[in-house]
C-alpha cells in the first residue's frame, strides 16, 4: 500500500519501562514549539500539559504504536528518526529514561520487546499475530481519524469503545488527537521553515 515505509524507514529505541515513554523526537518538537510560541508561553504550557496528559490517561504502549502508525500516514517516519533522537525528555530535561538506558528486566523487558516487535512489523498490524484485537481496534480508528476523521465509521468507533470502555475510548480519542495534532504541527512549522 501507498502508506507502507520500506522496512527500514522506520527504526525504533526502547526507552525503558515507565507509563510515560517518552520519545526522542519529543525533544525536538518542544523545541520547536518553544522557538515558535516564544511570545506565547501560556500557549506552550497548555499544549505541554495536554501532551503530558495524553500520555497519562491511555495505554502509553499502545498509544506509542497509534503514533509511529499516524507518522507512517503522514510520511514522516523521518520525523522519528530525527536528528536528536538521543535526546530524551518531552521538555528537553529528560525524565532519566534515555534512548541509549538499558533494557528492562522481568515484565518491563518483556513488555519492552513486545513493543519493539510489534512496531517493526507495524505495518502489518491487521494480519501479524502480535497484535491483538484491542491493538487492531484502536489502530484501525487511528488510521480513519488520520485520514479522514469525518468519515470515520461507527463501526471502527463501536470497536473501540467496546474494547476501551467509554471513559478509555474517550480518553484513547482524545490523546490520539493531541499526539496527531502535536506531530502535525512540527511537520508544517518544519515545512515553514524550509520554505
Amino acid at each position: 500500500s501507498a502508506f507502507e515505509p520500506a522496512s527500514s524507514a522506520l527504526r525504533w529505541r526502547p526507552l525503558g519501562s515507565g507509563v510515560t515513554r517518552v520519545r526522542a523526537m519529543e525533544a525536538t518538537t518542544q523545541r520547536l514549539l518553544a522557538s515558535v510560541l516564544a511570545e506565547r508561553p501560556a500557549v506552550l504550557d497548555a499544549l505541554g500539559e495536554a501532551h503530558r496528559r495524553a500520555w497519562e490517561i491511555t495505554d502509553a504502549a499502545r498509544l506509542q504504536l497509534c503514533r509511529y502508525r499516524v507518522a507512517m500516514l503522514l510520511g514522516a517516519t523521518g520525523v522519528l528518526d530525527g536528528p536528536d533522537r538521543d535526546v530524551a525528555g518531552t521538555d528537553g530535561a529528560g525524565d532519566g529514561d534515555g534512548v541509549g538506558a538499558g533494557r528492562g528486566t522481568g515484565e518491563a523487558g518483556d513488555a519492552e520487546d513486545r513493543l519493539d516487535a510489534q512496531v517493526a512489523n507495524l505495518a502489518m498490524w491487521p494480519t501479524s499475530p502480535l497484535f491483538d484485537d484491542t491493538d487492531r481496534a484502536c489502530l484501525a480508528f487511528t488510521e480513519e481519524f488520520v485520514i479522514d476523521v469525518a468519515s470515520l465509521s461507527d463501526s471502527t468507533a463501536q470497536a473501540v469503545l467496546e474494547r476501551l470502555g467509554e471513559q478509555g475510548f474517550v480518553d484513547f480519542a482524545n490523546a490520539l488527537l493531541i499526539i496527531e495534532q502535536r506531530l502535525r504541527m512540527r511537520l508544517a512549522w518544519e515545512r515553514l521553515e524550509v520554505a
